[in-house]
C-alpha cells in the first residue's frame, strides 16, 4: 500500500536515529500507548498525516504528489538540563534531513520522501507529567515510482 510504504520510508531512519541513542530513546508511532509513564522513561510520539495527494497538470491528467506533515514529540526527563533533549532532536533532525537525498540508500524501493522545511525544536515542561516536551514538525512531499 502507497501510504504504509511511505510512511516506511519516513519512520524508519527516525526510529533507527532514537534507537542508537545512549540510553535509547523508544519510538512510537500511531496507534501504539507508552505504558511506563514514570520519571525515567523517555520515549518519542512520532505522527505522519497526509493531506494533498495530487495536483492537476497539463493535459487534464493528476499527477501524485504526496504531501505530509511529520510532528515528532521527544519526551525526555524534566528538571535535568536541555542537553539530552537537544541532543535527541538534533539527531531526530538529522534523519529528517536526510530523507531523500540522492544518496539515500531507499527503505522502500520505489518510494521516495524528502522534507519541504522544518520547525523547531520546541522545548515545553510538562505540566503534570515528568518530562519535557521536546518538538519537532517537517512538511513533507513523497512520489512513488
Amino acid at each position: 500500500m502507497t501510504l504504509q510504504s511511505i510512511r516506511r520510508t519516513v519512520e524508519t531512519p527516525i526510529r533507527t536515529a532514537l534507537l542508537a541513542l545512549t540510553p535509547p530513546i523508544k519510538p512510537l508511532t500511531e496507534n501504539e500507548s507508552y505504558t511506563e509513564n514514570t520519571a525515567l522513561s523517555e520515549f518519542a510520539l512520532l505522527s505522519l498525516s497526509f493531506g494533498l495527494m495530487a495536483e492537476p497538470s497539463v493535459g487534464c491528467s493528476m499527477d501524485e504528489f504526496i504531501r505530509a506533515s511529520l510532528v515528532i514529540t521527544i519526551y525526555t526527563q524534566k528538571s535535568t538540563g536541555p542537553g539530552r533533549a537537544q541532543h535527541a532532536a538534533q539527531a531526530v533532525m538529522t534523519a529528517i534531513a536526510g530523507l531523500g537525498r540522492p544518496t539515500a540508500t531507499p527503505v522502500v524501493a520505489g518510494v521516495k520522501a524528502w522534507p519541504l522545511g522544518m520547525s523547531g525544536p520546541t522545548f515545553t515542561p510538562m505540566d503534570g507529567r515528568p518530562h519535557l516536551a521536546t518538538r519537532i514538525t517537517a512538511p513533507l512531499q513523497a512520489k512513488v515510482t
